[in-house]
Formats: structure tokens, sequence, C-alpha cells
């Protein structure tokens, strides 16, 4: 966000890895125990989103931005 000649960020969800996949870990229990019927991420794009997100915060930490492999 941008006022007054500041910018701010603010990050409402949780990034870092546990965390960050909590809400689909979630969705998958609730597929494999039948207390839902709809998968919301497949495998292969549970991994991209991880790996992603992986090469974002490396990115952070090294200071520049990174490719992200396979995109």
């Amino acid at each position: 966000m941008y006022t007054e000649g500041q910018t701010r960020g603010y990050h409402a969800l949780p990034d870092n890895p546990p965390d960050a996949f909590a809400a689909q870990t979630q969705n998958l229990v609730d597929v494999v125990t039948g207390n839902h019927d709809d998968l919301r991420m497949d495998g292969p794009t549970a991994r991209a989103v991880l790996n992603a997100l992986l090469v974002a915060l490396e990115s952070s930490k090294a200071g520049r931005p990174l490719d992200v492999p396979g995109s």
C-alpha cells in the first residue's frame, strides 16, 4: 500500500511452510476421509505451487529475483 510517500506491506495469509498449505492439507484429509468430495488441487499443481513458494522465499533471503524452474 502506498500512502503519504510511504510504501507498506501487509500479509494476511500465512506464507511460510508448513502453514502455507494448511488449508489444502485439510481439504485432502476431508476428501480421503469422505467428508468432502471436491479436491481443490491435484498433486502436480500442488507441487508447482510449493516450488514457486520455496523459490520466492529463497529470493527474499537472497535479496534478488530468482527463476522458478519449469515455469
